[in-house]
């Protein structure tokens, strides 16, 4: 169990370094890196399309068969678009990230109830992370700034800003794990003494 944690925790903190980046690339280079997403995100569904529309043409007498033609003909006109447009996803990208932003905050903020201590340090850096989430998920759904750019820099802030918060609860949990494990042991010990 205890290795378990210890891998669930360094897989999380290399998410939480990953977006890190991601948010520096956004920021940076905000117009090559929407092209470059949407040229590998086309390529992925025109590859997946084509993919499928072979397995319709080999297995035409199996009733599945048209699932994978009509699967085949969309990612195929998908991935073509894309590739075509790459400006297209940075237009959707804000509501996109609203979207999960939302979601994560409120998710944020559901958990505050397990917090027993409402006036600890940490119950106040998650009930503010959470509120400060939400705001802005809420924000770039229903206000998209009209330069793709500019939203794109945004987007790349409000990643790293999100992602450091997390990697800081992610450590301080990590912290209050310790605590707790040393608390544990310390009162077995005294357990097995008696």
């Amino acid at each position: 169990m205890n290795e378990l944690l210890k891998s669930t925790y360094r897989i999380s903190i290399i998410e939480s370094v990953f977006f890190i980046a991601i948010g520096a690339l956004l920021f940076l280079n905000p117009g090559g890196f929407v092209e470059i997403v949407s040229y590998l995100i086309g390529t992925f569904a025109l590859t997946y399309g084509i993919i499928n529309i072979f397995k319709y043409v080999r297995n035409r007498e199996i009733s599945l068969a048209k699932f994978f033609l009509v699967l085949g003909i969309i990612l195929t006109a998908a991935g073509l678009f894309l590739i075509i447009n790459p400006t297209f996803i940075g237009a959707i990208i804000p509501s996109v990230i609203g979207v999960c932003l939302i979601m994560n905050g409120i998710e944020k903020l559901m958990y505050l109830k397990y917090v027993q201590e409402k006036n600890s340090e940490a119950y106040i850096i998650s009930l503010v992370s959470g509120i400060v989430v939400l705001i802005v998920g809420i924000y770039l759904l229903f206000n998209p700034l009209a330069s793709t750019l500019i939203v794109t820099q945004i987007i790349g802030v409000i990643i790293i800003v999100y992602s450091v918060m997390d990697l800081i609860e992610k450590m301080r949990f990590k912290g209050f794990v310790k605590g707790v494990k040393k608390q544990i042991d310390k009162n077995i010990k005294i357990v097995d003494e008696k």
